[in-house]
């Protein structure tokens, strides 16, 4: 196609589009604009969750891509063409709004800026790292309302299809998934606004076949017809709004959601490293143990139960461990996978079975899906077949392994046991001070980027340079951290392109687990030291009545472990405000004690043999889960509040009954002020009272066959029906005057000729 064709090809494409807005009907007019406020719904929700500082320019792009969409559906046949030059055209605009946000000198460099800025993100997303940068998501969240505005409009006008609120919701649902509780009132008001585009929208198919077969339509019929829908999807909305939420339901139910969620739980943990600028709205699970760990900005976290822990002692409790630091985050290298069946050994040595007090049962029960399999220390073996990761460079899987994952998704309330070796802790002197390392764990634990701030290196033989010994240094590093900054789960994230480490240490010097972890394993690998990031959680209470500690998504955690020979992998715990005494983490100060730690006697393990694997099976319990005791919780709550309940009820349906009976009244009953009012209220009370209008019946033959069924009021009902076809069928001016006394008498005899047919009815049936 040559730029003549072009040009020709866009002039037919405006006639059409012109010529389209020019000759649109009424009711499509209506459904336009009905569409436009669906949108708009979809929009503010993002606005007010404020994703990003500033979003320009909402609502006239909504009003844009809608006409764009309205000219469009004039279009014979679909072409994909027209569609691309749409938002090709929407694109433009929604650079321009965006670039408008950016404070510069000139015109020039917004747009360098926004170009370098957009580009860096990109990068992130396409080959690896993150993004710490708010900007991106401004032509993002712009260009997904364009698009929802019009995908909308769109096929609400062209095809008219109830299907045209597909797209809009699904988006707002996405985008009150991340938003706090209250932010629901933007469900109710988008189900008020899509009832009365999908009333509209069966209205004006009716219409259509009406019309077609040549039915007279009363004065105000698309008026009543629309306020009966807001009305009604109004109605909807305040009786879901006052039910009692259930929170339970069938476990096959549940299990069959998880799986379904699945694939986008799996989106969002790819995606989690260039959503890292986005601020937290709601308390949601810190991590997803994926690939990546970026850092974030703020974040929220809720107290919702993980686990239950049947342990002898409060260990971290770790899901993953990562061994490449970049200045966005962490990230694990190249990884292998393998089976582990059920109490298959991870590690088999002669050296666990020496000391059977450092070896450890532990029952898990899961109170929400997962496939990560918690662990603690060295993991020995499983009561639950899965698979197991490791950096490929690895020789050693069982201790330097990355992740453990079960081979299916655990559902909430099943259980099952692991074995882990957390070794008792000598004097200071037995920790090397030589760099005595075995290969692979210098290749994968001591490497720092090419572009690592010198300052912090510094910083860390500043802090280390009064020792030699390497457990020395750790406990220096970790106590600088835990003294000089402070905790706080609500920071900004970095800065674009800077490394997040120096960003805290030097300039924030406020932050989280993920800030004070990642700190002190840079700089342990800054002074030689071997070191991974690992997250999971830390035990968030004990339960004395069951003997088992909770973990709950508020426990959510990352540490830094650091290598020693003599002893593997050993957690610290550099952030301010959680306990150095845990249990796996050589939090005794050797310095001054002189003495190795002195643990629990663990009499029912002194006789542990690795090959036994009765003592481990006898703790598994796989059974399904039963959900009767949380049942019995429900009903026990139930039970309490029943007089509340039963107010509660008995409210709603007085409430209710009046309503009804207004309605009732107000349609069927109440004195018509007109002679088509009262013709429709005469077939409703004839409804009820048994006859009904036939197909090709006359308003004169109607009311002649009701009248024959009354008796004082037949003549009135003649009346009616007379005037009603004059006034319709003739356009007849000179309305009859309707005589309330009559009315009342006519309502009356069919109420009563209603009832009458009611209890016949009753009585055949029971017969």
């Amino acid at each position: 196609m040559n730029f003549s064709q072009l040009n020709r090809w866009l002039g037919v494409q405006l006639v059409t589009a012109t010529y389209t807005i020019r000759n649109t009907l009424t009711q499509i007019w209506i459904i336009w604009i009905l569409a436009i406020l669906v949108s708009s719904v979809v929009a503010y929700s993002f606005v007010d969750a404020n994703w990003v500082p500033s979003l320009p320019g909402v609502m006239p792009l909504i009003v844009l891509s809608a006409f764009i969409a309205l000219a469009m559906s004039g279009t014979t046949r679909f072409v994909i063409m027209p569609h691309i030059m749409a938002h090709f055209f929407g694109i433009i605009f929604i650079c321009c709004f965006s670039i408008y946000t950016i404070h510069s000198t000139s015109f020039e460099s917004q747009i360098l800026s926004f170009a370098w800025r957009l580009d860096y993100w990109l990068l992130a997303l396409t080959e690896g790292g993150a993004s710490t940068d708010r900007l991106p998501f401004v032509p993002l969240i712009l260009y997904l309302i364009f698009f929802v505005s019009y995908i909308t409009v769109f096929i609400a006008v062209k095809y008219q299809s109830v299907y045209s609120i597909i797209p809009s919701g699904f988006v707002l649902i996405a985008n009150l998934t991340y938003l706090p509780r209250d932010a629901g009132n933007w469900m109710y008001l988008y189900l008020i606004m899509a009832g009365s585009l999908l009333s509209w929208l069966v209205f004006v198919g009716m219409y259509s076949r009406w019309k077609d077969e040549g039915a007279i339509f009363s004065k105000g019929i698309r008026q009543r017809f629309l306020v009966a829908g807001m009305t009604y999807s109004l109605f909807v909305v305040l009786v879901g709004s006052f039910l009692p939420a259930i929170d339970v339901g069938p476990s096959v139910v549940s299990e069959a959601w998880n799986r379904l969620r699945a694939p986008i739980g799996q989106l969002e943990t790819n995606f989690t490293r260039v959503f890292a600028s986005l601020p937290a709205k709601r308390a949601m699970a810190l991590y997803s143990f994926g690939s990546d760990l970026p850092f974030r900005g703020n974040i929220s976290l809720n107290d919702d139960i993980v686990m239950y822990v049947d342990s002898k002692l409060p260990f971290y409790w770790r899901a993953r461990a990562y061994n490449q630091y970049n200045s966005w985050g962490w990230s694990t290298s190249e990884t292998v996978s393998q089976p582990m069946g059920t109490l298959d050994p991870i590690m088999a040595s002669d050296k666990f079975s020496e000391c059977p007090e450092c070896i450890h049962n532990v029952t898990i029960e899961l109170k929400s899906p997962t496939k990560t399999l918690y662990n603690s220390g060295i993991t020995l073996r499983t009561s639950l077949p899965g698979e197991i990761t490791y950096l490929k460079r690895d020789t050693d899987s069982s201790q330097n392994f990355v992740k453990f994952e079960s081979d299916r998704v655990i559902q909430p309330g099943e259980k099952y046991t692991i074995q882990v070796y957390v070794p008792e802790f000598g004097f200071v002197e037995s920790f090397d001070s030589e760099n005595s390392y075995p290969v692979n764990v210098i290749n994968s634990y001591l490497t720092l980027p090419d572009n690592f701030p010198p300052q912090l290196s510094n910083l860390a033989r500043e802090i280390t340079k009064e020792t030699d010994n390497n457990y020395e240094k750790a406990i220096l590093i970790r106590d600088f951290l835990r003294e000089n900054f402070k905790y706080s789960q609500d920071i900004p994230a970095p800065p674009p392109g800077k490394d997040a480490v120096h960003h805290f240490i030097f300039s924030e010097k406020t932050g989280y687990s993920d800030y004070f972890g990642s700190s002190m394993a840079v700089m342990l690998r800054a002074v030689d030291i071997p070191s991974r990031l690992a997250v999971g959680y830390l035990n968030s209470e004990y339960d004395d009545r069951n003997n088992v500690y909770v973990v709950r998504e508020s426990g959510a955690h990352a540490w830094p472990e650091a290598y020693f020979s003599n002893y593997g992998w050993i957690p610290f715990e550099p952030t301010p405000g959680r306990a150095v005494g845990i249990i796996g983490n050589p939090f005794y100060s050797h310095l001054e004690k002189g003495q190795p730690v002195n643990r629990m006697d663990l009499a029912d393990l002194a006789d542990f043999a690795f090959e036994d694997e009765d003592l481990l099976s006898s703790d598994v319990s796989t059974d399904e889960f039963t959900p009767t005791a949380d049942y019995n919780n429900i009903f026990g709550s139930i039970k309490e509040t029943s007089i509340i309940l039963g107010l509660l009820i008995m409210t709603l349906l007085v409430t209710g009954s009046i309503v009804f009976l207004v309605i009732v009244w107000r349609v069927v009953f109440s004195y018509p002020h007109s002679v088509e009012s009262a013709y429709f209220k005469l077939l409703r009370l004839g409804r009820l009272a048994g006859i009904r209008l036939r197909l090709g019946e006359t308003p004169t033959e109607y009311t002649n066959r009701l009248s024959r069924a009354i008796r004082s009021s037949s003549g009135y009902v003649n009346l009616v029906g007379d005037s009603y076809g004059k006034t319709t069928y003739h356009r007849d001016q000179n309305n009859v005057k309707i005589s309330s006394a009559d009315w009342r008498t006519l309502s009356k005899e069919l109420f009563a000729l209603a009832n009458k047919n009611l209890f016949r009815f009753i009585r055949i049936r029971n017969e």
